[in-house]
């Protein structure tokens, strides 16, 4: 069950990145289509792409939300239309104030224009500089009281949008590979949360969904292990930085903005089935548990999000991660869990040599 009080059933989203309107699907389902990041873009130019900027400050004056910010929560809309928007692609990342707005008025057109009625906003450019003050990676610098995300958010607004934003807990996914932890070390867990505190302070979105937070192995693994002086496996280690990091920022988020709906972003598969029994049938060479150490169903289990947003970037061609396949598991798993599911779809591969993408057919 979701939690109390933070229950959507949305029929259906679309997550836009193209000039492409496409519905997709499935009872019950939540349908996105993501133009996914290092991926050649197709001829027809997308909309846009989220990217989210960076605040004036660090966020550390920031007040907390007041009585009348905290009240309730928004109606989403029954059936989500969405477009993401990208710094350096679709607006802006550098320029003059008055520049960077235009951009961003242009794409905020150009979603309407399309009868949208979501805007998505990533919060790392296209250099994989955060539109926001991090510690983690490089941020872009804008002239003193301008932001960005507070600009699209507040344009979107205006324009009767709902909005969203894509938030990378640790290091940004810029050129499609999955998000991982570069190190696990407190250090970088504490600076990841004390950014994520920041943004949510100045940042007061619909919705805010969490990517970034997987912990992939590396030849240290081991010896990081051992230096613990804990006996609980490796294994169950290494899956408890994840969890523990997902379920901080859960609680920072709620605690600064109590209204805004949390989704998981996740990879395609959670394991294939000659890994894990109960994965999926699919060959993925990325799941997220074996590769990215975290339990996404235990997070969901445990309701962390209101829910997840499934990165089905595969063509019901691919013989690896078939999208049908890949959709139909997760149905099953929300389905029990009696949770919302979006889906991920890789709108940008339309048309290209990608198996199964060179035609429109898997819009």
């Amino acid at each position: 069950m979701p939690k109390k009080g933070r229950n959507i059933k949305p029929n259906t989203l679309i997550y836009l990145l193209a000039t492409l309107v496409v519905l997709t699907f499935a009872a019950g389902v939540i349908a996105f289509v993501y133009n996914s990041d290092g991926v050649g873009l197709p001829t027809i130019k997308p909309v846009v792409d989220p990217v989210v900027t960076a605040p004036p400050d660090d966020g550390s004056s920031a007040p907390s939300p007041s009585a009348d910010e905290t009240s309730s929560k928004v109606t989403l809309p029954e059936e989500m239309r969405g477009v993401t928007i990208k710094a350096g692609r679709d607006f802006k990342a550098t320029g003059t104030t008055e520049e960077i707005k235009a951009s961003i008025d242009e794409a905020v057109s150009a979603a309407k224009q399309l009868t949208m009625n979501t805007i998505i906003i990533d919060t790392v450019s296209t250099e994989g500089k955060s539109l926001y003050n991090s510690t983690l990676i490089p941020s872009e610098a804008y002239e003193e009281g301008f932001n960005p995300i507070t600009y699209a958010q507040e344009k979107a607004k205006v324009e009767g949008f709902s909005t969203a934003l894509i938030y990378n807990i640790t290091y940004c996914n810029v050129y499609g590979v999955p998000t991982a932890f570069q190190d696990s070390k407190s250090q970088l867990v504490d600076n990841a949360l004390k950014d994520l505190a920041s943004f949510s302070k100045i940042f007061k979105a619909d919705i805010i969904l969490l990517d970034g937070y997987y912990n992939v192995s590396t030849e240290d693994s081991y010896t990081e292990y051992l230096t613990q002086g804990v006996a609980t496996g490796l294994n169950n280690f290494q899956q408890s930085l994840p969890y523990a990091l997902v379920e901080q920022a859960n609680e920072i988020i709620i605690k600064n903005n109590p209204n805004i709906y949390i989704g998981l972003m996740t990879e395609a598969v959670w394991a294939n089935s000659y890994e894990y029994e109960i994965g999926s049938n699919t060959q993925s060479q990325f799941s997220a548990l074996v590769e990215g150490n975290a339990d996404t169903l235990k997070m969901m289990d445990s309701k962390l999000c209101d829910f997840i947003a499934i990165k089905a970037t595969g063509s019901t061609e691919d013989k690896n991660i078939p999208f049908k396949t890949v959709v139909s598991w997760w149905d099953k798993q929300v389905t029990e869990r009696s949770m919302s599911m979006y889906v991920i779809h890789s709108s940008d591969k339309a048309v290209t040599v990608n198996v199964g993408w060179t035609e429109y057919d898997q819009l």
